[in-house]
């Protein structure tokens, strides 16, 4: 109870089941409620889960793998599945074949749901954050466009008067402040 987990223990070559009072409360049964019955505990694991954990456990009897841990979802009674963490080890005969199988549930449902939603600001950020990226680039394009509208004349597409004025004065300035001699020559165009 101390450590908000169940154990339970599977007697591979009977089918022998025990589930804890602290593992039958986690999905909101008493102990007599629940039977410690393989089929029953089977029963309440997702089917996508229930594969994976079968998988799992055939591959950690087969020595393929040094320990058996897992996350999967568990019917609660309530009707919502609940994520637990899943622990076990087995016990091994001298012919090297699991006898035993035994380990804790832990909920972590509300470690599951916190990074769900951590998940889903995550997406929402990037979302925005190419929304804001694409309004820049617009924004960008826009300002280009604003600049040659205010320095090109919209019929021939050469610089207009004020362009015109804003270079003379830098050029003038420059002549002057370097002593340099500037001529300037002026063709309109009709």
């Amino acid at each position: 109870q101390g450590s908000k987990s169940g154990l339970w223990e599977w007697k591979l070559l009977t089918d022998e089941v025990y589930l804890s009072t602290q593992w039958k409360r986690m999905l909101g049964f008493s102990d007599e409620e629940f039977p410690n019955r393989l089929a029953a505990w089977h029963e309440r694991i997702h089917p996508d889960d229930l594969k994976t954990m079968l998988r799992l456990a055939q591959e950690y009897w087969a020595k393929h793998s040094t320990e058996f841990e897992m996350e999967l979802r568990i019917l609660h009674r309530d009707g919502t599945y609940r994520w637990i963490q899943m622990r076990g080890i087995s016990l091994w005969d001298e012919a090297g074949r699991a006898y035993r199988f035994a380990g804790s549930h832990t909920d972590i449902t509300d470690r599951k749901l916190y990074e769900a939603k951590v998940a889903e600001q995550v997406v929402l950020i990037q979302e925005n954050s190419l929304a804001l990226e694409l309004q820049r680039a617009e924004l960008m394009a826009l300002n280009r466009r604003l600049e040659a509208l205010a320095t090109m004349d919209g019929l021939t597409g050469i610089k207009n008067h004020r362009a015109l004025q804003e270079h003379l004065e830098a050029t003038l300035q420059s002549s002057v402040r370097y002593g340099e001699p500037l001529s300037f020559m002026f063709l309109d165009v009709d």
